[in-house]
Formats: structure tokens, sequence, C-alpha cells
């Protein structure tokens, strides 16, 4: 016989199995209604249903204090997912104009073009922004506003509790709170309806798993759910128990990460050859007492001008000798980019300067290296690539917390 229709198999293993399945079947007829009266422990189909998944997604909801949470393949398709779930025909959306690149591609070619408007809101100003947002509130067509916060590369903070109060109860407020981590961030305390992130980053946190979820209520996530079904933009199993294996470590990851990211801006902010620096934990940070109210905890990403043109600060960032040169960040790796000629090399040279990317802008993901060899790498690389006058006299002076 080649399949026998039955199987056994070990049931108590600490580490949980990944779920391949497509088909669940079901013992007879009583069997299969007991799923249509909602037994849990049944599935229906692969596209709809799978235990590697949900249990990742109790996880985060559990971190993020929500009802429920659901699982995509990217974060790019959970956010796609919020913009075409919750936004039709003929509404108005506002997103952070100082945000993640590819937020900016699927407004401008996947949701203007299907009959969406979308406003960008510049957060630097806290007050224009709460402006912009009333005037914004007082359209019929508002339906949605969708946060990035802490924004990416420059960490800047929005007032989460106050777009809320704006908003009132009949449109949705998002966060994307990938920059933060579920650790540092509780959007939910302040209003928000649900909660976005690339699980690739921290959530993930190796540089092996690429996926996406949101957190919310029940009936958000429902909705967002039947979006899932619907249209097969489903996670791996595969992905699915490495995010499952990497929440076991994120507390501990995250503790690191802050503390090594908080040293580095310090000394960086001490050093003649650095212009600017953007962590949040600094009480330079533009945004200082806004962190103060959202943020619990200091992740690993900061942001850093140098005293230098577009060559030098390229020299600088090849000279170093220990963080990997490409985009992303939340690895266990230390990850580094000149931002003008990496990630936003499409982009033209007016759009990179009303955004504040300079060609002297790196972004700097910390890894699981500590503070003090980062510290180091980055001397020697200053010490060649630099103001060689100034330089040199750094490399050899102890720099104290």
């Amino acid at each position: 016989m080649v399949n026998s229709g039955r199987h056994g198999g070990i049931t108590n293993g600490v580490v949980e199995p990944v779920w391949h399945n497509v088909e669940y079947s079901y013992t007879d007829t009583a069997n299969f209604r007991g799923w249509l009266a909602g037994d849990a422990t049944l599935g229906r189909y692969g596209r709809y249903h799978n235990p590697s998944w949900r249990r990742v997604e109790q996880r985060i909801a559990d971190l993020e204090e929500y009802d429920d949470a659901v699982l995509f393949p990217s974060g790019m398709a959970a956010l796609t997912a919020v913009l075409l779930t919750f936004a039709r025909a003929g509404d108005t959306v506002a997103y952070c104009r100082h945000s993640y690149r590819q937020l900016h591609a699927v407004i401008n070619e996947v949701a203007e073009p299907h009959g969406l408007t979308a406003v960008a809101l510049d957060q630097r100003d806290p007050d224009e922004f709460d402006r912009l947002l009333k005037k914004l509130a007082a359209e019929d067509s508002f339906r949605l506003c969708l946060l990035e916060v802490p924004s990416n590369p420059h960490l800047y903070m929005v007032d989460v509790e106050s777009a809320r109060q704006i908003l009132g109860p009949d449109r949705l407020l998002a966060v994307d709170s990938t920059f933060a981590s579920p650790l540092f961030s509780d959007p939910h305390r302040f209003g928000a309806d649900m909660v976005i992130h690339s699980c690739t980053k921290y959530i993930g946190g190796h540089g092996d798993v690429m996926a996406g979820a949101v957190a919310g209520s029940s009936e958000v996530i429902d909705r967002l759910r039947r979006f899932r079904d619907i249209t097969g933009v489903i996670p791996d199993p595969g992905a699915a128990f490495l995010l499952n294996r990497s929440l076991d470590t994120l507390r501990i990851r995250m503790r690191h990460y802050g503390e090594t990211a908080s040293e580095i801006a310090r000394f960086l902010e001490s050093q003649p050859w650095v212009r600017q620096v953007f962590h949040t934990s600094l009480p330079s940070h533009p945004h200082a007492e806004l962190v103060s109210r959202f943020l619990h905890g200091h992740a690993g990403v900061l942001a850093f001008e140098l005293e230098a043109d577009e060559a030098a600060t390229a020299a600088f960032v090849d000279a170093l000798e220990i963080p990997y040169m490409t985009s992303g960040f939340g690895s266990t790796r230390s990850l580094i980019e000149q931002l003008s000629v990496f990630t936003f090399y499409r982009v033209s040279a007016a759009e990179r300067e009303s955004l504040g990317i300079t060609d002297s802008l790196v972004r700097l993901s910390v890894g699981m290296e500590t503070a003090d060899e980062l510290i180091a790498d980055m001397k020697q690389a200053a010490a060649r690539t630099l103001d060689t006058s100034r330089s040199a006299v750094l490399v050899q002076e102890e720099w104290k917390p």
C-alpha cells in the first residue's frame, strides 16, 4: 500500500516541529462538521491554517498586548495588506514622509494607481505634523494614518497619543514599530489600532528569515487574515519556525544592541570628524521629549554624518573591518551603509537633500560585537581615511564613556 492513510509520531519534543501541511484530513463527516463549528484543533487548508504560523502570531500578539496578530511573508507584504484592506478607491491615507524608502514605492506604484490619495506628512516638526493631520482629519475621505516610529534612518518620532486624539474613533491608526521592536515601544497604550513589524529585522534577528506581522484587535486581524486567505500572501512554515526560535532570545539581543549602540553614539558625538549623530539614547536627539514618552529602551540602529564629502565617506566605510556593507538591520552581525550611494542610489540628489540624506550620512546597525570592538574599528578607519591630522591623535587617546 502506497499510503496507509494513518500515521503516528513523537509528540513530546521540546522544539516545535515545522508544519508543511497543505491538506488537513478528517476522520469522518462529523469530524469535519466539528471544524465548521469552530474546533480550533483542526485545520482546513494550507493557505488558511498552519500551526507554525499560529504559534508566532500568538507570541507577537502577547508581546504587543493586542488580541491577535497575523503573519506575512515580508514586512512590505504586511504594509501593503494594511493599505489594501482598510482603504478603498477614493479614500485618503496619510504616512510619514521620512520613512522606509520602499513605503514610498508602494504608495506611488500600488496605492495611488488603485485610486487612493496618499499624503506625506513631514514629522521633523511635531507641531506642523499635527496641524497637517488635523487638516486631513476634517476630510470625509480620510481613512488611515500610517506612522513609522522611530523612522528610517534618522529615528524621528511622532506623538502617537496626539495623532490618536486628532483622528478620533472613526479613523484607523497604524504604527510601524520595526525600529523599536516589540520590547521598546507600546503603540497600543496610546491608541494605535494596529502595529506593524518587519520580522526580517529584530524579531527574526539572524539575517536568515524574511517575514512581516501585524498585531491588533480581533476585528482588525480578522480582516487582515481574510485578505491573506484570499490573496495567498502567506509566509513559509520554515520562516515561522525560525521566528519562533528567534523570539526566545529577543530580550537578550535587544538589551545588548541598545547598550552597544548607545555607547557608540556617545563616542561618535564626541569626535571632531563627526558632524551629527542620530540615536534615541542621546539628549541631542531632535525629538528627545517624545523619545522619553513613547520609548522605554533604545535599539541598535544609529545614523551619523561625517565631516567629509562623498568620496571620503565611502573610503571610511570601506576601511571598516567589522561591519558588513549591506542593507538591513537587526542582525547578529553589524551592518553598515553609506545611504546616498547604497539604499538611496536611485533617488535624485534633490530628493535626497529634501529627505536629509546627505552624501556623508552613514547608517550602522550594531550586531553582537562589543562596543569596544566597533569603536576601535571606527578609530582605525577614521585614521586611514579622514582628516589624519585630527584622527591620528584620536586613535591614540582612550575614549571614556
